[in-house]
């Protein structure tokens, strides 16, 4: 319509001058308009990511502003504009009959600058930049701008040389694409380092922020340059030594290209204008920001690590994006297929650009020479029909357009641009080798000679100094020979020739079926993305309209409640387009991936893999790529049993299509390998990891990013399985590399840094954890910011730690300080943002703070469990959790029926011997310990030990763990004597495995120290117990909460031998190491002087349990005056006093306390009834030492009374 043409025109313009696009993006999006002309031109440019939202939403109100400066004519507001002829020419170059009725009426100017009449003044160059005063490089001059940078000539004040220094263009420094871009374009041809690749200096940012890099500055023309100037003074002498020259320069860019190809990188836009010859022989190939590693897959990976991939690549790699130069692509690249780019989408970019030095024209739309300028005729195409000719192979050959170019050549040009990758060269190596032979005069590969050029080819190595009539009879005898030799084999080779003639025509239609069903697929894809693109605008996006209108749920309906509305209409839309259907309800799945709605993935991919399965056959690449999405969808939503037959499917048949050593059979590897670990069959995962990582190794080498990948995958499942002295070697090579590769602030290295740092944790060296994890923290705020998930993953890593080291306020606040940023940025019910609230939750539980982790623990679960379902793995993390709160808040009742439930639906989920059942198992089985069912406790128990031993052995770190448990069991349910070889084994094994300074072997020697005591062996754990303290205090510091268990258990061991002098200064520095994590006015710290206390108390240091009573009672009083807790310590205080024989002042607390117990005798748990029974126990003491028996007899009988009522239950530790 006209109306729509004319705002999108002067949508189009306005963007354009005010420098938020370059012309080609602003012709190649109008092209795309006139496909699609019910999209507003700003959405197309939003959607192909030259608009960032910011930029769209300024822009709509920049045409506004126009409009109405021009009283809303649109007309007269395109009158008003000044534009270049370069875009009018690209403009009338558009098929569209609207466009060019209003093109033809608008006011042109001679040079690229407009002017507008409304909105800020903004340059459509961004000036000379500023470095600041600290930079190497000085700049001198501009020197040229392109799509994405622009280049200056600089000085490099250290060296005194000149150096070509490009930046990014001011408008793109918003962009997250174009910056990502960009510092790719820097990185990779930085890491190239071969004589054909400019070398680059140095990366840096200006003073303003912008990126920059500095490279070698070559004096010269681009070889586009150079093939104008040879073709403009007439027809070319191919046989010149210019033009031999040229090829050579030719060859070079091929040997470049290889090299790029042997580091795994794709350039992807080469072409004339990307080459430069330099005036002393140089030859440079130039502009890798559309690189790209080859090899790199399409389909979602459960192995790599997607999250760190560059941001450029995320666009690049996605199936039907478009990216290069039109006329110089191949033909997968045109069509968008990303899984078949591989070197030989380079290798028809070169003969394309091999085409151009041939003819003077580019390829696509090439036609026959008639006057000395063959392109001053050329027609202009549009970027749609160009890209559908690349996409069929429709151009002319070389010797079409001039019958003088060389045969030979033409062959090898036309082999290069074949339609198919596997007819093209293998190599440039190959092209380059054709290309060397053509110069030597020798045979080339692509080209079968004829048998006159044959003989002048022998006769020309065969030259004799003889006479002209030798000369001519050696010649004369070498005609007469070929002849007779043909006529005398003609009968001979009748029946071979005919047999090469039908086996050429079986060719040639076998091309012709090829190029026919091309065309059908090309034709299918078109058709899919118009019905896919009209049923989301339809059913979708309408979704947002008020809900009066068609399809209509309110404007503030969410993304998933309108794909929800949709989805049940799929069927009926699509019931004749199988295969529409199918691609629809992939993109669906991957979405509820993301928005972590498992099953509705599930249920997406599966029918996407039937129709795909039915219509294209099992070993299709798109049913392979619902298989491989079905597997992630199951593998994610915790059900890794349903996962594995699929990935083992995929790889089967992955590598029964492309072979062993293909990339995408790498991938398919990759997969099937971490869904076994997942599963905990390490058995299986880790030879196939191990083999992943040497075939990319053999493959890309030691530093390729895929190579990294895999070595990091590796060493995480060497530490699942243990293996540490394996893991950290590994994970440390990695950390080095990338930092050598990429640098030591690249996303990549820092991964790295923060595996390190989690392998580190789990050896014990805690030391080197933290440093290295503060470190990534701080880098990523910097390189990403604080905002970003990734840095929000490593708040919450370092958070984790600091907890494990006993900085529990260091891990509050900076886990706070995660939920905030993702509350605000994500919304209170995102999976990361649960995620945050079950850590803060379960640091609050290890700080003691109960009460908190109980909140919210109890907040989370229903969160997870409506957004999740009851039996996702989060949701049972967080009843594992609150089920733990419980029974450490001694609300076994809540506690036991939680951990049965957990365990009935994990079981229900993994299967009975999976690794989160036996977890789960043995949360229920201690629980019961604890409650005393023992009867209950110790078959669960021993059950998980044998299933545990039977799946990976007795040294395997679940094992040892299953077996310290059961050990646990036996010494509370009183059979000490068999649980000591229990504990003996087990530490054996933890030394063994982890050494003997591991957090979890100190804690096996401590608690078979306290079995030696449950024996009656108690003088047997005083070593154990000393060694655990003197390593403690060495790694971890006096004032971890390990440090300090330790403390409290050896000096109540030196109060039961009888050694006060050595246990009194060990109570001291247990009190006093609390108060670093522990406000000194805070229940908490009461709690800890009233447990100190009670121990002094039992073996009667009266004296030294008296000022920790007096501090504790005063807390308490003040904070918690109605308490039975308080009433407890004054009962307590009044027995230290009369141990000292204080009776007078001991009296009235004693009284005091026993009152406040029996009118508070509600609020004591059960296991804290024996307290009251000891106020009545105190009253009798003290009155006996007092010498008043008859007050002694009195509360005797209290206490009896009390005893049959209360019951004489055993006082909990603690």
């Amino acid at each position: 319509m006209p109306h729509s043409t004319d705002r999108n025109l002067l949508t189009g313009i306005l963007a354009w001058q005010l420098g938020l696009v370059g012309c080609d993006q602003l012709l190649t999006a109008m092209d795309a308009w006139i496909l699609e002309s019910e999209q507003p031109l700003e959405i197309i440019l939003f959607r192909r990511g030259v608009l960032t939202q910011q930029k769209m939403d300024w822009l709509r109100k920049i045409v506004d502003q126009h409009l109405e400066f021009h009283g809303n004519d649109l007309r007269s507001s395109l009158r008003s504009l000044n534009a270049s002829r370069e875009l009018r020419t690209g403009l009338e170059s558009l098929d569209d009959p609207h466009l060019q009725a209003t093109v033809a009426q608008l006011v042109w100017s001679d040079d690229s600058s407009g002017v507008i009449d409304v909105g800020p003044p903004v340059a459509p160059a961004d000036g000379i930049p500023d470095l600041g005063p600290a930079q190497r490089f000085q700049v001198v001059r501009p020197h040229a701008r392109g799509g994405l940078g622009e280049v200056f000539v600089a000085k490099d004040l250290e060296l005194n040389r000149e150096v070509a220094l490009k930046a990014i263009q001011g408008q793109y420094c918003d962009d997250e694409v174009s910056l990502s871009r960009f510092l790719l374009e820097a990185e990779v041809t930085g890491g190239l380092e071969h004589p054909g690749i400019v070398p680059v200096y140095g990366l840096g940012k200006n003073a303003d922020g912008r990126p920059f890099y500095a490279m070698r500055f070559i004096r010269g023309e681009s070889l586009k340059e150079t093939i104008e100037r040879l073709h403009a003074r007439g027809p070319v002498d191919y046989s010149s030594l210019e033009f031999r020259q040229l090829l050579g320069r030719f060859v070079d860019v091929c040997q470049a290209i290889e090299y790029a190809h042997s580091r795994g990188v794709l350039h992807r836009d080469l072409k004339p204008a990307n080459i430069m010859l330099g005036k002393f022989g140089e030859t440079l190939v130039l502009d890798w920001g559309l690189a790209k590693p080859a090899g790199m897959s399409s389909h979602p990976s459960v192995a790599d690590e997607a999250a760190w991939q560059y941001a450029s690549e995320l666009e690049a790699t996605r199936a039907g994006v478009i990216i290069g130069t039109p006329g110089f692509m191949s033909p997968e690249q045109a069509a968008g297929q990303v899984v078949l780019m591989g070197p030989t989408t380079d290798i028809y970019s070169l003969g394309a650009t091999l085409y151009q030095m041939l003819t003077a024209q580019g390829p696509i739309g090439a036609h026959r020479s008639t006057t000395l300028n063959p392109q001053s005729n050329s027609p202009k195409l549009t970027v749609v029909e160009v890209l559908r000719r690349v996409k069929r192979g429709e151009y002319l050959p070389p010797r079409d357009v001039n019958p003088g170019i060389p045969a030979p050549l033409a062959a090898i040009c036309v082999k290069a641009m074949a339609l198919q990758p596997g007819d093209r060269y293998p190599s440039a190596a190959d092209l380059a080798a054709d290309i060397e032979r053509y110069l030597a005069d020798e045979p080339v590969s692509a080209f079968v000679e004829p048998l006159t050029i044959r003989a002048r080819r022998w006769m020309k190595w065969h030259q004799t100094l003889v006479g002209s009539t030798a000369a001519a009879a050696v010649v004369t005898a070498i005609a007469l020979g070929i002849f007779g030799a043909v006529v005398k084999g003609k009968n001979s080779s009748l029946a071979a020739a005919n047999a090469a003639i039908e086996k050429q025509s079986e060719q040639i239609l076998q091309q012709f079926e090829t190029l026919t069903s091309a065309r059908q697929d090309a034709q299918r894809s078109a058709d899919e993305a118009r019905a896919v693109l009209k049923f989301f605008e339809n059913r979708v996006l309408a979704a947002a309209r008020p809900e009066s209108q068609d399809g209509g749920l309110g404007v503030k309906v969410t993304v998933r409640e309108a794909i929800d509305a949709a989805d049940p209409l799929i069927p009926e839309a699509f019931a004749n387009q199988p295969l529409v259907e199918a691609s629809l309800r992939n993109t669906l799945g991957v979405t509820y991936s993301y928005l972590r709605l498992d099953q509705r993935a599930i249920a997406e991919h599966s029918r996407a893999r039937e129709l795909r399965a039915a219509h294209l056959g099992p070993e299709h690449p798109s049913t392979l790529e619902s298989m491989n999405n079905l597997a992630v969808a199951f593998q994610e939503s915790g059900q890794v049993a349903a996962a594995l037959p699929l990935f083992e499917q995929t790889l089967q048949a992955t590598q029964s299509r492309l072979g062993a050593a293909d990339p995408e059979t790498l991938t398919a590897l990759g997969n099937l390998a971490m869904a076994y670990k997942l599963a905990g069959k390490l058995d299986l995962a880790l030879p196939l990891l191990e083999q992943t990582l040497e075939r990319r190794q053999t493959q890309l080498g030691p530093d390729h990013p895929q190579t990294l990948t895999s070595m990091n995958n590796l060493a995480n499942a060497y530490l699942d399985a243990g293996q540490l002295d394996q893991d950290i070697p590994l994970f440390e090579e990695a950390l080095e590399r990338r930092r050598a590769k990429l640098g030591p602030e690249h996303p990549h290295t820092l991964m790295s840094m923060n595996g390190l740092a989690m392998a580190y944790k789990h050896a014990g060296r805690l030391d080197r954890a933290v440093p290295l994890l503060e470190q990534a923290l701080q880098l990523l705020k910097t390189r990403l910011g604080p905002e970003h998930p990734v840095t929000l993953t490593s708040m919450n890593n370092l958070a984790m730690v600091y907890s494990e080291t006993g900085q529990s306020k260091l891990a509050l606040a900076l886990l706070r300080e995660t939920l905030d940023l993702r509350q605000a940025h994500l919304g209170t019910r995102h999976p990361d943002t649960l995620v945050s609230l079950t850590n803060l939750a379960s640091v609050n539980y290890v700080a003691g703070n109960l009460d908190q982790a109980r909140l919210l623990f109890q907040q989370t679960l229903p969160l997870l469990s409506d957004q999740f379902g009851p039996d996702h793995p989060l949701t049972l993390t967080a009843m594992n959790n609150l089920a733990k709160t419980y029974q450490s808040q001694s609300r076994l009742d809540q506690a036991l029926p939680l951990f049965g439930q957990a365990l009935e639906l994990t079981r229900n989920r993994f299967g009975s011997e999976h690794r989160e059942t036996l977890v789960a198992m043995t949360n229920l089985a201690l629980a019961a310990v604890a409650a005393g069912q023992f009867e209950r406790a110790l078959p669960l128990l021993q059950e998980s030990l044998d299933l545990q031993t039977a799946r990976h052995g007795a040294d395997h770190p679940d094992s040892i763990a299953a077996q310290y448990n059961l050990a646990r069991a036996l010494q509370a349910a009183g059979q000490a004597e068999r649980s000591l070889p229990l504990f003996e084994q087990a530490l054996a094994r933890q030394r063994a495995q982890l050494g003997a300074e591991h957090p979890h072997t100190l804690t096996l020697m401590n608690n078979l120290a306290l079995a030696y005591q449950s024996a009656g062996r108690v003088e047997s754990s005083v070593p154990l117990l000393e060694q655990t303290l003197q390593i403690r205090q060495t790694h971890s510091g006096a004032t971890h909460p390990d440090t300090l268990a330790s403390m409290d258990n050896l000096a109540r061991t030196y109060l039961v031998i009888g050694k006060p002098d050595q246990a009194l200064p060990l109570f001291e520095q247990y009190v006093h190491g609390h108060l670093p994590q522990l406000k000194r006015e805070s229940p908490a710290f009461a709690y800890v002087l009233s447990n100190t206390s009670l121990e002094l108390l039992k073996y009667q240091q009266f004296a030294a349990a008296e000022p920790y009573l007096r501090e504790c009672l005063e807390i308490r009083q003040r904070l918690l005056p109605d308490d039975w807790t308080t009433s407890n310590t004054q009962s307590m205080l009044g027995g230290a006093l009369a141990g000292q024989k204080k009776f007078a002042e001991a009296e009235p607390l004693l009284l005091a306390g026993w009152t406040g117990l029996r009118d508070r005798a509600r609020q004591v748990p059960p296991n804290g009834k024996i307290r009251i029974l000891e106020s009545y126990q105190r009253l009798v003491d003290c009155y006996t030492a007092w010498g008043k028996p008859a007050e002694a007899e009195h509360w005797q009988q209290e206490l009896d009374r009390s005893r049959s009522t209360l019951g004489d239950t055993p006082p909990p530790r603690g």
